[in-house]
């Protein structure tokens, strides 16, 4: 009866340690793994997927046939001359930085504008 004892007080550590460590060793190895797919895969996966959203919007905007309309106007002569004087696209360029400027202020919530 005493080895009985014995080995039951040498069997309940053993199965506490072995059930603890395991369950710790599963719990280290899933954190390990989930940092892991967190800091590595799901960035790569994300950036491909971006990519192949814009290369498939580009493709349809590059099929759509809009050959007969330019959004850039086009000066020669004293036009061009009278333009580049008074530094007009200078000036539009500023202008049209300083409303995309205003624009993306505007989309942020706690900044006043």
């Amino acid at each position: 009866m005493p080895a009985v004892i014995a080995w039951i007080v040498r069997l309940v550590p053993w199965l506490l340690s072995t059930v603890i460590g395991d369950n710790v060793l599963r719990f280290a190895a899933g954190k390990v793994l989930l940092t892991t797919l967190f800091l590595v895969v799901l960035p790569i996966v994300l950036n491909n997927f971006m990519y192949d959203l814009v290369n498939m919007s580009m493709s349809m905007l590059g099929a759509q046939d809009i050959s007969g309309f330019s959004g850039a106007m086009t000066f020669s002569g004293l036009t061009a001359h009278f333009l580049l004087l008074l530094k007009v696209p200078d000036c539009m360029s500023v202008m049209v930085s300083a409303l995309a400027l205003r624009f993306s202020l505007n989309m942020i919530p706690f900044v006043r504008v």
